[in-house]
């Protein structure tokens, strides 16, 4: 059964949706081999960042960071905030992402790759990436650093095909469209943090991919990094 928000914060335990509930040796080293190369490349750009901030240059880089629920609601309904539900199907991410414009217009383009955990089974992953349009001067902008993104790529999926899309779907495929809408909001006095709120989409586009119609979402909080 699908949840209201409102339902959502009665329901005692929804919490241990966010854990997986399947472990073994395989799985967990291939979890331990993702998080390592993940790490290694944080690392790396952080200290790039700190190189970049004693030069005095703008940085071009961001991690973000976002958990949320699936949504057995359509997208257009999501993006309208109508009837939304939530199941207890659950993903951990991570993005890190590199604009590719100057950084001197009222948009950005940027280049993301995203790692995210399908908590039903441990190592079920699924990496993507994208092309993002960022507006970061939203009409609110005077009143919070906000800005509002939306981002097309292509999503793999290692492990298994995630369990919302074998709920959802009639057919699937590890490889599909990926789709993310973003909206960041932080107040002015912060500088290099924004609180995020994120659809993470995927889906067959309309059967364009293999004949797959129909995809997953997930709604999703994090905080996004910049230096």
């Amino acid at each position: 059964m699908g949840r209201s928000i409102a339902d959502l914060g009665k329901t005692s335990g929804w919490f241990e949706s966010l854990l997986p509930v399947e472990q073994d040796e395989e799985t967990m080293q291939t979890q331990i081999t993702i998080a390592a190369l993940f790490f290694c490349i944080f690392v790396s750009e952080l200290k790039a960042e700190t190189e970049t901030l004693a030069s005095g240059k703008t940085s071009k880089h961001s991690f973000t960071f976002y958990s949320g629920l699936g949504s057995p609601t359509p997208l257009p309904e999501i993006l309208r905030a109508r009837g939304l539900e939530l199941v207890h199907n659950s993903i951990v991410a991570g993005a890190y992402a590199r604009r590719l414009s100057d950084g001197t217009g009222s948009a950005d383009s940027e280049w993301e790759v995203n790692l995210a955990h399908h908590n039903e089974v441990l190592g079920r992953v699924s990496i993507g990436t994208a092309w993002v349009m960022r507006w970061k001067n939203p009409p609110w902008s005077s009143l919070l650093n906000s800005s509002l993104a939306i981002g097309n790529g292509v999503s793999y999926a290692l492990g298994g095909i995630p369990s919302l899309e074998n709920q959802l779907l009639d057919k699937t495929s590890a490889f599909l469209y990926h789709l993310l809408f973003e909206v960041t909001l932080a107040p002015q006095s912060w500088k290099q943090t924004d609180i995020v709120f994120r659809i993470h989409h995927r889906s067959g586009v309309f059967g364009l991919i293999d004949g797959i119609t129909g995809g997953s979402d997930f709604v999703c909080l994090g905080l996004k990094f910049r230096q």
